[in-house]
């Protein structure tokens, strides 16, 4: 293991932690039928990126071990905010596995940046480089959880969602609109990778009633969630 260490703490003390947990459970995080799962969104801004470090938080407070990697190769906030640690674009035949892998104060949680090498995304994704990684780390962690751009900027998440095992959708609530899911479910279908799900992320207070109120949007994506065949 590397002796890079990041801290993720911060993320512990949001207060939909609980959400995160019944997510977690709901897609089993704590068994090992999906060992990657890529985490996606149409636009930036839907909360993915926090849908998916809260997901590895609440998967490793369950006792799973697990990695968050950072695949977002155009846009690295993650990397900008821990400080330019070695990690996914670094990993080569020359750079060993664990000198990628940074510890985050969580127990159970291990994270991998987008890394400082510079590389073409789409090829390095679609690399033999990236395939051995997958490899390499399902077989070490329980689950790997994978943030990448969103796919209506690039088609990087879709090669990603192509070597894991499931995909989670993220939306936003009152934005996401249904045919950017509709985009999303056939270019899932094209790249042959298999939709486990999909949060509708920023659910305002005042619109929760027992759970929550969706607006005639969000009613619409899920009257026709059959549609996706989730494997839920």
């Amino acid at each position: 293991m590397s002796k890079q260490k990041v801290d993720f703490t911060d993320y512990l003390n949001t207060p939909t932690q609980e959400a995160y947990r019944l997510l977690s459970a709901n897609l089993g995080l704590n068994k090992k039928i999906l060992k990657v799962i890529a985490i996606m969104s149409f636009n930036p801004g839907e909360g993915k990126t926090t849908v998916a470090i809260n997901l590895a938080i609440a998967g490793a407070k369950s006792g799973t071990k697990v990695l968050y990697v950072d695949a977002d190769l155009r846009k690295p906030r993650l990397l900008k905010r821990h400080g330019g640690q070695m990690g996914l674009t670094d990993f080569t035949d020359k750079i060993d596995l664990q000198d990628v892998i940074c510890q985050t104060g969580i127990e159970n949680l291990d994270f991998v940046s987008s890394g400082n090498g510079f590389v073409d995304p789409v090829e390095f994704l679609s690399s033999e480089i990236f395939e051995r990684f997958v490899e390499a780390v399902s077989s070490r962690y329980d689950k790997v959880i994978v943030d990448s751009t969103s796919l209506g900027e690039c088609v990087d998440s879709a090669i990603i969602a192509s070597k894991a095992s499931g995909v989670l959708i993220v939306t936003r609530s009152q934005k996401t609109k249904f045919r950017n899911i509709e985009y999303i479910k056939w270019q899932m279908k094209n790249v042959g990778a298999s939709i486990i799900g999909i949060v509708i992320n920023r659910v305002e207070k005042r619109d929760f009633k027992s759970y929550f109120v969706l607006s005639n949007n969000e009613k619409y994506i899920i009257k026709n969630l059959k549609q996706f065949k989730l494997n839920t």
